[in-house]
């Protein structure tokens, strides 16, 4: 009995242990932008939007990563935003493991 109780209890501190090891690396903020910022070059490459004001449509711009003026960590995952007070902006989040990338969204703010 003596030995069922050693084993259940050295599974039980295993399984602890391979609990308390953290899972894969976080990604740094500078992998982040890249991983927004292709994503939303790719979505919006081809796309076009009104300009109310001008009644014109105007192609998407590509940026680069450095544009983002925000990329914080916050509700666990990366938060990125590229929002000047008019113009062309872009909001994304990227999972802390960069496996998901989300562009929440992308216009133009005349003002």
């Amino acid at each position: 009995m003596k030995k069922i109780g050693i084993a259940v209890l050295l599974l039980a501190v295993c399984g602890i242990l391979v609990a308390a090891t953290p899972s894969k690396t976080q990604i740094d903020e500078n992998t982040a932008r890249k991983l927004a910022i292709n994503q939303y070059n790719q979505l919006f490459k081809d796309k076009f939007i009104l300009n109310p004001a001008d009644k014109k449509h105007h192609q998407f711009p590509t940026f680069e990563a450095k544009s983002f003026r925000v990329a914080e960590v916050k509700d666990g995952c990366w938060q990125l935003a590229l929002d000047p007070p008019a113009g062309w902006f872009v909001y994304a989040k990227v999972s802390l493991d960069g496996k998901w990338i989300q562009i929440t969204s992308a216009g133009f703010a005349p003002e």
